[in-house]
């Protein structure tokens, strides 16, 4: 009896992840879709690509990142391969990009959560 509860209790847990991956990921398509839109948008009217990184998403969301001051007799480039310079490289990345990665990411999530919702079941 306790063994067929746990298996209920994992079918209607894999049911919940299965949902709640899918409409997170349609959710985020969309926005990432609206942005494609908005530059595609501004392409047309504008003939200028506009891009749209994941700093400038951060930063209209409220979440700005430290500002780095600099002396003027550092070199323009800095060829250190440090923390700041991987988060710089991967906020300068285009959002949408890192948003339809994680739409496909929480779509194998729901696909994991689907064949676990079929084995339990």
């Amino acid at each position: 009896m306790e063994h067929s509860a746990r298996r209920g209790i994992i079918a209607v847990m894999a049911t919940f992840l299965k949902i709640a991956a899918r409409i997170s990921a349609i959710g985020t398509l969309a926005v990432a879709a609206l942005i494609f839109g908005w530059q595609g948008g501004s392409w047309i009217l504008a003939h200028e690509w506009r891009s749209f990184p994941i700093s400038r998403a951060l930063d209209l969301a409220g979440l700005e990142r430290e500002a780095i001051y600099v002396t003027a007799s550092a070199s323009e480039h800095s060829y250190s391969f440090g923390f700041q310079t991987m988060s710089d490289w991967f906020l300068d990345l285009p959002a949408t990009g890192f948003l339809v990665a994680v739409a496909l990411v929480l779509l194998g999530f729901s696909i994991f959560a689907a064949s676990q919702e079929t084995q339990f079941d």
